[in-house]
């Protein structure tokens, strides 16, 4: 089962990238499927030592993006959720981004991650629906060139056309990767 999600995910990623690349990374990013969202997870990651602060915040969810699922009666956010987002401000979304953003690069740099070499393993993913509120949790890994394996923390809710990625954060080593004595 494991190697069949791995080959959904391949041919998801093959048919991302037969997009321009450019266009794969900012047009829409509503994801049908679990699948599609860890396929662009991993697009975003692929040398994200290399993209400033406004690129990443353009791959992920812009402000504007944000106050546009809010507002979206489509939606599937709840009225807790939608309360919330409607009352972020600009200053405090483009922070908490920048710093996730920062935090995943600095976190490369400490583990020695070469985001150009970067190699897509597997993803896990739960999805939660709650009072209205549809959402999904993914964990996507990848593998360093040194072999150890990673996995990223993304947060994505339903608009009612697919899943938009609010929330990208957390580089993690795997257990596999911690030397024991």
């Amino acid at each position: 089962m494991k190697i069949l999600k791995i080959l959904f995910v391949v041919t998801i990623f093959a048919s991302l990238s037969y997009k321009k690349d450019n266009a794969v990374l900012t047009n829409d990013k509503a994801f049908e499927t679990p699948e599609e969202v860890a396929a662009y997870t991993f697009e975003v990651l692929k040398n994200i030592d290399k993209k400033t602060n406004e690129e990443f915040l353009e791959q992920v969810i812009t402000y504007n993006e944000l106050k546009d699922l809010a507002h979206n009666p489509d939606a599937k956010l709840g009225d807790i959720l939608k309360s919330k987002l409607e009352s972020v401000s600009e200053r405090a979304f483009t922070d908490t981004s920048i710093r996730d953003f920062n935090d995943i690069k600095k976190t490369g740099k400490t583990y020695y991650i070469d985001w150009s070499s970067i190699t897509f393993s597997e993803f896990k993913h739960s999805v939660v629906e709650v009072d209205n509120m549809k959402g999904l949790k993914l964990k996507t890994y990848f593998k360093n060139k040194d072999g150890a394996i990673y996995f990223v923390n993304s947060l994505s809710f339903y608009d009612g056309k697919g899943y938009r990625i609010i929330k990208f954060a957390e580089i993690v080593p795997t257990f596999n990767n911690i030397k024991r004595d």
